[in-house]
C-alpha cells in the first residue's frame, strides 16, 4: 500500500507516550519480585529489600556502581 497514513503514529511509536514504557516498568517490578521471592539463599527477597539495602549502604552501593560505570578506575596506573 502506498501513501498509507496511520493516525497518531508518533504517539504509537513513542514508548513513553504510548504507555509501553509504563507497562514495561510495572511488569519488570512484578517479575523481579517473583524472581527474588523464589531465591533459596539471598540477602534480599523483594524490590523493597533492595531499595532498603541501597539506602542503608550508600558507600557500598556507590563503590559497586562506580566499578561498573567507570571500569578504568579499577585498572592500576
Amino acid at each position: 500500500m502506498d501513501n498509507l497514513e496511520i493516525a497518531n503514529i508518533n504517539t504509537i511509536v513513542d514508548p513513553s507516550r504510548s504507555g509501553e514504557l509504563t507497562l514495561m516498568m510495572a511488569e519488570f517490578k512484578l517479575s523481579l519480585n517473583d524472581y527474588l521471592k523464589d531465591l533459596i539463599t539471598s540477602p534480599v527477597w523483594s524490590l523493597a529489600d533492595i531499595i532498603a539495602f541501597n539506602k542503608n549502604n550508600p558507600d557500598l552501593v556507590s563503590a559497586v556502581f562506580l566499578s561498573f560505570v567507570t571500569p578504568d578506575l579499577r585498572k592500576p596506573s
